[in-house]
């Protein structure tokens, strides 16, 4: 494992001791997972922002946005991106 990676897992495992980064972490989860499924999913198909946002027809920044955790992503733009990719969306509530 690439030592930055460690170095983060074991900032990550330190601050998530404190019970409001905790929190806070928890209630972002959601926006983390997409930002990592679509960041993973980029590289896996080697392409960079701009050609994956070429081929989904939406903006370099609306990518960028959603890689950082920063834009609420809809349905219809996740749809895009994996019709791109020729991944396949899958959505699920879990009780």
């Amino acid at each position: 494992m690439n030592k930055s990676f460690r170095n983060f897992d074991h900032f990550l495992t330190e601050s998530l001791k404190d019970p409001v980064v905790k929190r806070e972490y928890d209630r972002l989860e959601p926006e983390f997972l997409v930002a990592s499924a679509l960041i993973e999913l980029r590289q896996k198909k080697q392409l960079t922002q701009t050609t994956l946002a070429k081929m989904a027809h939406i903006d370099q920044s609306e990518i960028a946005r959603i890689e950082s955790g920063s834009r609420n992503v809809t349905v219809r733009t996740l749809h895009k991106i994996a019709t791109a990719t020729g991944a396949r969306l899958t959505i699920s509530l879990v009780r």
